[in-house]
This record gives structure tokens, sequence and C-alpha cells, in this order.
């Protein structure tokens, strides 16, 4: 084999080899997050070709559009003249999208059906439904609102109750989709989420008709719960904590429920039936551990002990049982001298209560300050927070440093080789057997539910004349950073935008605005001045890549309303099936009856080049239909089955000639050479005129003369610089042991 392997049949071959595995191992697959065909390694690689709509599906989708935040603002005329409007905005920009699925042959339009609009869209060529309805329907809704300062009324509170029933009706249509109608919300105050959990962990309002969750049919859609859903926790700016009801509308159904017997518990488990049967529960550390295995429990004299775990503490180490408290002292930066004699008496007045009223109740309740610790802590790790410690058990001391006071009580010491062990600890439980009978047989509950707040606490931000400031104007995003340097996003609007936001600034100069992206808080600024460039920059907790993804997807998926799915369909196109096996057959049928022709002509050797070159040809086109993710349609079948007959005529010409040469006493390998460099001008020739017609074709053409001049110009080209030098190494393969 010495001088076999030349340069150009290593690149040929290696070409070929990476080729076939293309073809055989690799396709691409459509990813939901990125919306992008991602690279997969797959044995199904017939299936993996990408097919065009002539020989793919047909596919429906129908989008309702959801205009309730502009029936909130919108008179009936104006709301009218908007639909108009939002309705051509939608259109437009489903336009583009599709564009991405690689269609030329759908359309869109917008049906009627009582007082409900809804976007119908037909696409001919998609096989994956789900790509289609992520690229079409996917919506960004971008929102400005002001804190509503609106009271609380019965009126108020009724209206709310309308939209709830309104939601439960739309439900009642659409059990399977109720999530997905209400789920980007909020900023209505309507939230709709899949829960599952049990008795236990579910909001208030369940507990308080757990015979309606037991009972009400499953996959059932209930009617309007009212109730506290659920309590919130604010602080104050004097750090007092209050709690409030939140009260909801609810509406519910239940899709399972689950029942299973439990041996073993979690601390979730025990905390889970102290909650479903209201006690109160409390985690301690004790030197002992009461006979108690580490995760399990006993119940004495209605006191339930749990044992979370041993060894809190390293057992060679000293350690205390100690609360720490934190006292921070308001600031003396650019104070009178009054007023800082004034500051540090009211602190030093605070510290001495603290200390007096921890000494007096260790157990107090800390609200209003820090609590760093409550539990069994080494004398380094008490250091770590005071600095310098002195223990004093059954004692509080202060201890001040350049940062803060801090205020420690000291109940108990652990000394070495002693083992600390922590316990949840439930104290007044009146009926032991009713609570062990919950923990064991605990059932969790599948739910979707709606929930509309009996308030709204946004309202739209306005212009004088009502038109609202969303983004129905908006224009485009970019990630970009603060005054302080911290990833966010701008955004930028067009001239209508600019005067509505200028005439919202200057009115509420003071006031804070929120930002909102699909119905989530993303910002929250205070209005410090009138803004009249129309830009506005959401700076919320982004990290740099969080804010490229939020300006792409601000950029992708804005629409001027939500867009819902109501209705998918998916048609097999029997049709085009039947003519893809038909051109699939002819494409075989053809490349056996070229080299039998070729066989019965001109001998074995050169059928054998023949076929050798038809594969290497169909390997190579079709790795590089996958690599450029092209869609296979009958047109292309037809240039390719139309390129194989032109292909051949390079053998033919290649042929011609070196018989020619042979007939005139040359050597085989020399016949090869002057075959291939005399035929290679008629060749070259022949393939450019083709060219030249193909390319006017491709650019004046309708679509499907395009897709079949494309094929054309591309068989064309891999011809001259694929098959005419594979012709010439397979040639000089199969002669080179014969005799000249």
């Amino acid at each position: 084999m010495k001088g076999f392997w030349t340069t150009r049949r290593i690149v040929l071959t290696l070409l070929f080899v990476v080729c076939l595995f293309f073809v055989l191992f690799v396709g691409r697959s459509f990813n939901k997050e990125t919306f992008e065909r991602d690279w997969i390694l797959t044995p199904d690689w017939f299936n993996y070709f990408r097919k065009w709509l002539d020989i793919s599906w047909w596919t429906k989708l129908v989008y309702k559009i959801d205009y309730s935040k502009y029936e909130e603002i919108y008179s009936a005329w104006d709301l009218a003249e908007a639909k108009k409007s939002i309705e051509e905005v939608i259109l437009r920009n489903i336009d583009s999208r599709i564009s991405s699925l690689w269609v030329s042959d759908y359309k869109s339009y917008i049906q009627k059906l009582a007082d409900e609009s809804q976007v119908v869209v037909e696409i001919w060529g998609v096989a994956d439904l789900d790509q289609a309805k992520e690229i079409i329907g996917k919506t960004v809704e971008l929102e400005f609102r002001l804190a509503s300062d609106d009271d609380v009324t019965p009126e108020t509170i009724a209206q709310r109750k309308q939209l709830a029933e309104k939601v439960r009706a739309e439900a009642v249509l659409n059990p399977d989709k109720m999530v997905e109608l209400y789920e980007n919300q909020a900023s209505e105050n309507i939230y709709a989420q899949t829960i599952s959990w049990t008795l236990a962990a579910l909001p208030e309002i369940y507990k308080e008709n757990v015979e309606l969750l037991n009972t009400i049919p499953l996959n059932q859609v209930s009617n309007i719960v009212e109730g506290t859903y659920t309590t919130s926790l604010s602080q104050a700016e004097d750090g007092s904590v209050t709690s409030e009801n939140v009260d909801w509308f609810l509406v519910f159904r239940v899709t399972a429920r689950d029942s299973e017997e439990k041996t073993s518990y979690s601390p979730s488990d025990i905390i889970s039936v102290a909650n479903q049967l209201w006690y109160k529960y409390d985690v301690e550390d004790f030197k002992e551990d009461n006979w108690i295995a580490e995760g399990e429990y006993k119940i004495d004299w209605g006191k339930l002990l749990y044992n979370l775990w041993t060894g809190s503490v390293e057992a060679d180490k000293k350690a205390y049982k100690v609360r720490i408290i934190q006292l921070d002292k308001e600031s003396t930066l650019w104070k009178t001298g009054d007023e800082v004699d004034q500051i540090n008496s009211a602190f030093d007045a605070l510290v001495a209560s603290v200390q007096a009223d921890l000494k007096a109740n260790p157990e107090m309740d800390v609200q209003t300050w820090t609590e760093l610790a409550n539990g069994y802590h080494t004398e380094e790790s008490i250091e770590s927070y005071v600095g310098e410690y002195e223990p004093a058990v059954k004692d509080v001391k202060v201890y001040t440093t350049a940062t803060s006071t801090y205020v420690v009580y000291t109940d108990d010491v652990k000394e070495e080789g002693e083992s600390i062990y922590s316990f949840l600890k439930i104290e007044w439980i009146q009926d032991a057997a009713a609570f062990e009978d919950t923990l064991k047989n605990q059932t969790t509950y599948t739910i979707d539910e709606i929930f509309v707040q009996d308030r709204l606490l946004w309202k739209i931000a306005q212009g004088k004349d009502g038109s609202p400031l969303n983004w129905a104007y908006f224009s485009f995003a970019r990630p970009e950073t603060t005054e302080f340097w911290e990833p966010s996003v701008g955004i930028e609007f067009n001239g209508a935008w600019k005067e509505i936001f200028c005439e919202v600034t200057s009115q509420n100069i003071g006031r804070s605005m929120w930002i909102f992206i699909w119905g989530v808080p993303a910002t929250i600024a205070t209005i410090q001045t009138r803004i009249c460039d129309g830009r506005a920059q959401i700076s919320w907790g982004f990290d740099k890549e969080k804010a490229q993804e939020t300006a792409k997807e601000l950029n992708s998926w804005n629409m001027p309303a939500p867009l819902i799915l109501l209705q998918e369909e998916k048609v097999s196109p029997s049709l085009g099936d039947y003519a893809f096996q038909g051109a699939l057959i002819a494409t075989l049928v053809g490349i056996i009856a070229i080299v039998l022709y070729i066989f019965f002509i001109y001998g074995r050797r050169k059928a054998i080049v023949t076929a050798a070159t038809m594969v290497m040809f169909m390997v190579v086109l079709a790795a590089f239909l996958k690599l450029v993710d092209y869609a296979l349609s009958l047109s292309w079948i037809a240039a390719i089955i139309l390129s194989i007959g032109m292909a051949v005529d390079a053998n033919i010409l290649i042929f011609e000639r070196m018989n020619e040469e042979v007939n005139e006493w040359k050597t085989y390998l020399a016949s090869i050479k002057s075959a291939r460099k005399r035929s290679w001008s008629a060749i070259r020739d022949g393939q450019i005129s083709t060219l030249l017609i193909w390319l006017l074709l491709f650019a004046y053409g309708i679509n499907m003369f395009k897709w079949f001049g494309s094929m054309i110009i591309l068989t064309a080209l891999m011809t001259m610089f694929i098959n005419v030098p594979f012709i010439e190494e397979m040639l000089e393969t199969v002669y080179r042991g014969k005799k000249d």
C-alpha cells in the first residue's frame, strides 16, 4: 500500500467518514427554553432530517387575545379602536416569529366569536407542534404600575368578587388550562398555581374548608370560596412587625388525593401535623437525649419531644447556651451636638431596658431587634459576634464593638465530654392518639388553584388622556449598568410613550412605581423627577447573564396583549407522505438504473466507480442538509433526482476521454489523469451554464422554484469540487492492479 494514501485521498476519505457519521448519528431537536434547534446525538438518523411544508404536518393554533387590562381603562369606543391597533401589531409580530420556523406557506387572521377576539394561525410544514406553540404564542408582558391609593370599600370588594366569578366561568370552560390562563397576572393580584401538599401545609382557607376539600369530585371546579387565604407579615420603619390577613376569592379543583401510611417521620411531618392541629412548636437543645433515638419521638403527659440530631456542638469542646441580641444605634452623622447627646441617651436607655427584660424573662420575644444566636455555642463562636466573651451563667452582659452593641444572656454551660441533643418540642397536646393517627395517615392533595385578592394593590400608570403606560409602546431593550455599576436592563419606547411617561412621572413625584414582567415585579423605584427622554431602567436582582437574557426576551417576545392558547390541531399530510415515499423510491430506482447502464456500456470497474460516486454524493449532500438545518421538500427531492443524472454526466465525460486515451496505447493511470484534465473544461462549462439559469430562477421565481433552484445550484458545485476529484481517485484505485 506504499504510496496509496495521497493527501487528496486522505481528505476525501475523512470527508466521507465525517459526513457519514453526521448523517447517521447527528440531529437537531427544538429546545423549548432557548427556542433554538440544538445538536443532539441520536441513532434515529432518518427522522431527524428537517421536513418542509409539502411533506410535513399541517398545524392549526387558535389563541384568545386577552384584553382585560385594556378593558379596565378604556371606554367602549376607545377600546374598539385600541383593539384594531393591537390586532394589527399581533399579526405583524406573528409573521416575524413564523419566519424563524422556516415556513413561508401559512396564514394568520383574526376571528370573532361573540365578543371574543381570537388569532388563528394555520401553518403547513411544522411537524413539531410544541415548537410552533412556544414560538408563536409566547408573550412578554411589560407593565408600569403605581401603588393604588384607593380605599377598600364594599363596592371595590364586590367588583373583585365579580372578577372572581368571571375567572371561575372561564375555568369551568377550560379546566385543564385554568392555571395557564391566569398564571401571569400577579400585577392584577390574581394568582394561579398548581400545588401538591398535605392539609397541614395548605393555606388556611383550605383548613377552614376541609369537608369541601375531601368531598368535591376530582377535577371539578369549585364554587368561589371566600376567606383568609394566608397571613402576611410586614415590618414598619420603627422595626415593629404587624400581621395582616390576606383575603381572597378562591377557585380550585382537586386533581389527586394520595393517602400514605407513614412508618418514619421527618421534622417537617411533625411540624405539618402541629400546624394542622393548631399546636405551637419550638426547637430546644438539651444535654441529655431523654432516651429518644435520633429521628424518633415520644409523647409524655401531653408533651412531645422529637430528637432532631445529636452532637450539635463538638463533645470535646466547652460550650455555652446563649441568646445574643444585636442593637444598632441611629447614625449621628451630620447631627448637632445636642442631637448626638439625645441619640446616645436614648440608646443607653434602650440597652439597659433590653438587659433588664432579658434577665427577667430569658424567653422573651424579640421582634424589633436582631437575634444572632439562641442555643449552645463554643466560646470561639460567641466571640466571632461580640469580641472578647466573659461567661456568666444565668446573667446578662453587654458588649460593645466598633459597629454594634450586643446583649448576651448565658443560660447554661456544657462541659468538655458532654453531648448536646436538639429537640423539636410541642407542649400541651390534648389528644395524643389523634395526633399520632394524623401523623401516620396523611393525604397529599394536588390542587389547581386561582385566587383573586379582594383588592387591587397597584393601578396602571396612565397619561392625562387615560392612555396606559405599557408594552404597547415598547421599542427595544438592552443590558446595561446602573450608576452603582450593577447589571440592569435599559428599555426604550417610541415617541407616544415618551409623552405619557413624562406626564406620569410629573404627576407622581415622590411615589413608587413598579415595573412588572410577565405579571411579576421586576423592579420598584421612587419617582424623583419628571422623565421625558423615553427611557426607563429595570434594576432588581440582576446578574450579568440574567440582564442579557431579560433584554433578549423583551426584544423577542413583546406583544401588545397576552395570547392564550385555546385550541391546537395537527393533521398528517397523507398526500405528502405518499409523494415523499414515491420520491424516495424513484431516487433509489434511478441510482440503480444509472449504475446498471454504466455496467453494460462501460464495464464493471466503471460501474463500481459510478456507484461509489453516487454514494459519496448522497452522503455529503445529506450531511450538508443536516448541517445547515435545511428542510426536505418534494421540490428538493425532485431536484436531487435530476442532479443525480447531471452528476453522472461528469462520470460519462471522464470515462469517454479515458477510453480514447487507452485506445492510443497509454497506460491506465496515465489515461485517467489525461481524461480528467481533458474533460474538466466540458464539465465546468456545463455546470456553470446550469448555475446561471438556476441562479436567475432562484432570484426571481416563486418559493417552490427557489427551493428547486437552490438544490440544483448546490449539486452543481458538489459535482465540480467533490465528484470530479473523487471519480479520478476511484478510477486510479479500481485500475491500480489491472495490467496495461
